[in-house]
């Protein structure tokens, strides 16, 4: 079972991962177990008799499922991940091999407002203009999205799709030619790689997590860009490619809040009183009818 607790990634883990069965404050070196208990205080005697049970990191509510770990940053409130997903997750989640996944690598980039990026990521209208170059890897415009609750199953298909054209059905290899995703709302996307991509001799497939995570005002976010790998990275060409992987990822998402810094100015002025989105936006829309939903407004 997950356990987590209140624990800022500057504070007692500034890696963001890895195994340890001690935390250390970087401020005053008071240690605390993986199970979040207080351990060691130093100069103790300071402090006089200081009870550590009750001096512990503050526990969190979260579940874990097929290797993704859902939780809620307010301490006490229910968590009912079911309720939550609003579909069962067994099949879709096992899919795309978390619970297996090696992990690679991250990146953080500095967005604007959260909405703006989470529409970026759950669209490839815009590969065309923006990214032209990724037409050798999805082909622009096709984007396959069905709503689960309020998140969503998603797939992009290879230019190499049109093989299929020329092939029984029965002998299909679909992974070859979909990359299967899932977007958990508000502002996560989980992809997997196709298999036996264009990585040479590397067996394994990546699995590519983008978080934004709303700031202190509207015109602020962060973007957690996470590289895992179905099998683990061991010679160093595959950590390389690891790293190409997470920097490509990185400039993909810098070209991306280059306009979205625009495209926000431009909303911000007020000059722009609707946002039209066509059939191959679709999960732009589902995302709006769930705000709208959540918010209480009526769906436009």
């Amino acid at each position: 079972m997950a356990r987590a607790y209140y624990c800022r990634e500057d504070g007692l883990t500034p890696q963001g991962c890895g195994k340890a069965s001690r935390f250390s404050c970087l401020f005053h070196g008071w240690t605390y177990d993986n199970e979040g208990m207080l351990k060691g205080i130093a100069k103790q005697s300071q402090f006089g008799e200081l009870e550590r049970s009750t001096r512990g990191l503050t526990e969190l509510p979260c579940e874990e499922r097929d290797g993704v770990i859902i939780g809620i940053l307010t301490p006490g409130e229910r968590l009912n991940v079911d309720e939550w997903l609003g579909f069962t997750p067994g099949k879709i989640l096992k899919s795309l091999d978390l619970e297996k996944a090696h992990y690679v690598g991250e990146r953080r980039l500095k967005g604007p407002n959260w909405k703006l990026c989470a529409e970026g990521a759950n669209e490839n209208y815009h590969l065309r203009t923006l990214h032209p170059y990724w037409k050798t890897v999805f082909v622009p415009d096709v984007y396959y999205a069905q709503q689960l609750g309020h998140h969503m199953l998603q797939a992009v298909c290879s230019p190499n799709i049109r093989e299929l054209l020329n092939q029984p059905e029965d002998q299909w290899d679909t992974e070859v030619h979909i990359s299967p995703g899932l977007f958990l709302f508000p502002s996560t996307t989980i992809n997997k790689t196709y298999k036996n991509g264009a990585y040479g001799d590397f067996k394994g497939r990546f699995i590519i997590s983008s978080r934004n995570l709303p700031g202190v005002a509207p015109d602020d976010s962060t973007y957690v860009l996470s590289v895992l790998s179905t099998v683990p990275l061991q010679t160093a060409e595959e950590i390389a490619l690891g790293d190409k992987i997470l920097d490509t990822l990185l400039d993909v998402n810098k070209e991306d809040v280059s306009v979205l810094r625009g495209i926000e100015a431009a909303l911000s002025s007020g000059a722009n009183q609707e946002v039209v989105f066509g059939r191959n936006e679709l999960a732009c829309q589902y995302i709006h009818r769930s705000l709208s939903k959540l918010l209480g407004r009526d769906e436009q």
